[in-house]
């Protein structure tokens, strides 16, 4: 899990971002029998860096531990006491159960490889900012495109309205020329034609009680009191 291409040729390497496998792998880096202990400690917090469970075996090969009881030993005393990890061992399913585990330093190949994925990621991260601009001003193109068919259809809207008023304006215009009136206030037209034709007819009535000599009523009456 350890072995990389990391550089440790120090003391302050090994206990800054090592492990107890690249301290046993390193040629002349000597450290004391306390540095020893807090490197195996480290290693248990690498271990347990982003792990929920992390079985026994798994923690005596990286650590170097002889047994069972030597290793919770150094994880009681030598990690949990000293605020390196929240957990609980686990002696039935010989497993550690982390809840929490300190940060450690980042090895400078480490942080190189950091250094170049957030580098990809700010690219991908413009590429898609490039992307969401041009939807955007697509979108925006394509909004005044509909607000202006919208107002375009509104204004052939009212264009035809206003069309039918005038033509309906004009027949009344036109068909108030042609004789009609407005009876007792009402609306109820009359064609001046028919009363024209109906005046001729009484006329004409009145010659014809004429020729055959009958009397208006009227005449009668006055010629009776003469």
């Amino acid at each position: 899990r350890f072995k990389s291409s990391m550089m440790v040729t120090t003391s302050d390497d090994l206990l800054s971002y090592g492990t107890w496998a690249q301290y046993k792998e390193s040629n002349g880096t000597d450290l004391t029998a306390q540095q020893e202990t807090q490197l195996k400690s480290l290693t248990v917090v690498t271990l347990c860096q982003n792990r929920s469970v992390v079985p026994y075996a798994e923690l005596q090969a990286a650590t170097g531990t002889a047994s069972v009881k030597e290793l919770e030993h150094l994880i009681i005393h030598h990690c949990i006491y000293s605020g390196l990890l929240a957990a609980k061992l686990d002696q039935r399913t010989q497993q550690l159960r982390v809840f929490k585990s300190a940060p450690r330093k980042v090895s400078p190949v480490k942080l190189d490889r950091m250094i170049s994925s957030l580098s990809s990621w700010l690219d991908r991260a413009r590429d898609v900012s490039r992307f969401l601009d041009g939807v955007g001003r697509d979108l925006d193109e394509e909004a005044e495109k509909a607000a202006a068919a919208g107002r375009a259809k509104a204004l052939a809207l009212l264009a035809a309205k206003k069309d039918r008023e005038l033509t309906m304006l004009m027949k009344g215009k036109q068909s108030g020329a042609e004789g009609d009136v407005d009876l007792d206030g009402e609306g109820v037209p009359m064609k001046t034609d028919m009363m024209a034709s109906t005046k001729k007819s009484k006329r004409q009535k009145k010659r014809q009680m004429d020729v055959r000599g009958d009397a208006h009523p009227d005449t009668t009456e006055r010629e009776a009191d003469d």
